[in-house]
């Protein structure tokens, strides 16, 4: 069951564990190691890992929490309704009679024989977050622009590796404004 409200979780605390399963790595796709092209000494990824999404009475929308893999920090992204039950829908087990579009998409990646390497959260500019899903296909690789909550629910689905650039962590607001807006 979902929970809807002022704030609540989008997703039961049990998934919580389903979440730490995936973000581990332990999803279909086999992830392959950040190429060298993707991060330079001044601009380093940051491995990250899909906490929850949850409603934030301060937002318009749910909010999908990512934190860092080996650290403390947070980075909340605005998402739509829509795209949160995109996210949840896998996390609960439920299998949709019909495929939601990031179903299609993973099914299509499949046929064509190609992985999803990683997502990477690029950039944010005015507000908005851009990200990245990094496909290989043979010895090619292939970034396709997305949506962060898109991505995500292709990571999910596929268990690829999230990453964020570091210069999206550094302006993040701290795990106690994090947990205080969560809290509200």
């Amino acid at each position: 069951v979902l929970l809807f409200g002022a704030v609540g979780s989008l997703m039961p605390a049990k998934m919580t564990g389903a979440l730490d399963w995936l973000s581990n790595g332990n999803g279909a796709a086999s992830a392959k190691a950040i190429p060298s092209d993707y991060q330079t000494d001044q601009d380093k990824l940051v491995e990250m890992k899909l906490e929850k999404v949850i409603m934030v009475a301060s937002q318009q929308g749910p909010v999908m929490l990512l934190s860092e893999k080996s650290g403390k920090r947070y980075l909340p992204i605005s998402i739509g309704m829509s795209e949160a039950r995109a996210i949840a829908i896998v996390l609960q087990g439920i299998k949709p009679a019909r495929p939601l579009t990031s179903d299609l998409l993973r099914g299509v990646i499949d046929a064509l024989g190609a992985d999803v390497r990683f997502v990477l959260i690029e950039d944010q500019r005015d507000g908005v977050f851009y990200a990245k899903v990094i496909l290989g296909v043979k010895d090619k690789t292939i970034e396709m622009d997305s949506r962060p909550s898109d991505a995500m629910a292709l990571a999910i689905r596929t268990g690829a590796h999230i990453y964020a650039r570091e210069k999206l962590l550094e302006t993040a607001p701290s795990p106690a404004d994090v947990k205080a807006k969560a809290d509200m």
